[in-house]
């Protein structure tokens, strides 16, 4: 069998169990990923086929009750529709590896071979995990014209400055409390979803500045925002909720770090809200996780995602799909692997999630 169709068959046929060599890896640019191990994994939703996936958003119901008198005469009857269609288009996203048959020709055995194939499959998939957590965390497609990009989280879920409003007034002011925002994002003007938010208020995530860490600012307006955005369903009908997904404050470390202080000094004042115990922050029993990624982010974000509404919409008939090495073009002694999945991140209920911004 000639080198190249050896190798790609060992790629493929190679048995996880075998003793491998170890290796300790420096190429991991951020202390923590969420976006693969956490979203891509456990909050995917598959969907198969389309151009993307639809939702359907009721808006309102028909105001079609009222109190009556006996032989009242009744007017007449009429009926708005207020479902809007919400569509997120499929993105690509792709990783590749190569190696050159002059390395394995030198290579002791099948054995050393996938050594080295190990290595190149470990580098190609973090480099997969980085350009995806750098997608979520506010890098993904920055205006509505990219059309590669996934929308990362500030698409759904946003705040005043980066609405159409430019900045903060009234009640997302840091002298307020918050309130939904019901403007459309300064640079995606269709609204996310394509479901324009200045149109249908009731579309719209929480906002609010704050400028301290403590119990009398951010923690009195996240305390708020938890009531309001506590949505529950008086009338059962099918629905996008999925449960045992709860929700989960994510924020730099500073934020956490400040939050851990404030709760381990002023427990006994913080009520129920605020917790410390074993270097892990939580909010009303709800974990408050460190960010790496938003390090060098200029704004000091705290999110407020429930995950029952939120996920990784996922094709199920190209996701995370890896072709079989194969010589790369021009190049005759190089073979190349590539992995491709198909995807977006989508947000059935708006009004469940919650950001504050620090100004």
């Amino acid at each position: 069998m000639a080198l190249p169709e050896a190798i790609a068959d060992l790629a493929i046929m190679a048995d996880p169990n075998r003793g491998r060599d170890k290796f300790v890896s420096y190429a991991e640019k951020y202390v923590n990923y969420h976006m693969m191990p956490n979203l891509m994994r456990e909050k995917k939703i598959s969907f198969k086929g389309g151009n993307g996936c639809n939702f359907n958003a009721v808006m309102d119901h028909n105001n079609g009750a009222k109190h009556v008198e006996p032989y009242e005469v009744e007017s007449g009857i009429s009926r708005t529709d207020t479902t809007k269609r919400g569509f997120v288009p499929w993105r690509i996203s792709k990783t590749q590896m190569a190696i050159d048959e002059t390395e394995m020709a030198i290579a002791d055995g099948p054995e050393e071979i996938l050594d080295v194939l190990d290595v190149e499959t470990f580098r190609s998939e973090l480099a997969l995990w980085e350009l995806l957590e750098d997608a979520w965390w506010l890098r993904g497609a920055t205006t509505s014209s990219n059309s590669k990009a996934p929308f990362p989280l500030n698409y759904w879920v946003y705040t005043q400055a980066d609405s159409s409003d430019g900045a903060y007034s009234g009640d997302h002011a840091t002298t307020g409390e918050g309130a939904f925002l019901t403007k459309n994002h300064n640079s995606w003007s269709g609204g996310p979803g394509g479901i324009d938010v200045t149109a249908n208020t009731k579309y719209a995530n929480w906002n609010c500045a704050y400028t301290n860490v403590t119990k009398d600012d951010l923690f009195t307006k996240m305390r708020r925002a938890y009531f309001e955005t506590d949505w529950g369903d008086p009338i059962p009908h099918p629905s996008y909720h999925r449960s045992g997904h709860g929700r989960c404050i994510y924020s730099k470390y500073q934020q956490v770090a400040e939050a851990e202080r404030v709760a381990e000094n002023q427990n006994e004042n913080l009520g129920n809200d605020m917790a410390s115990k074993d270097g892990l922050v939580t909010f009303r029993r709800h974990p408050w996780k460190p960010v790496h990624a938003l390090k060098d982010q200029a704004q000091d974000y705290v999110y407020m995602i429930d995950w029952s509404w939120f996920g990784i919409a996922g094709n199920k008939n190209y996701w995370m799909v890896r072709k079989k090495l194969r010589e790369a073009p021009n190049q005759p002694t190089v073979l190349r692997g590539d992995t491709y999945t198909m995807w977006n991140t989508i947000c059935y209920n708006r009004r469940a999630q919650s950001v504050f911004s620090k100004t």
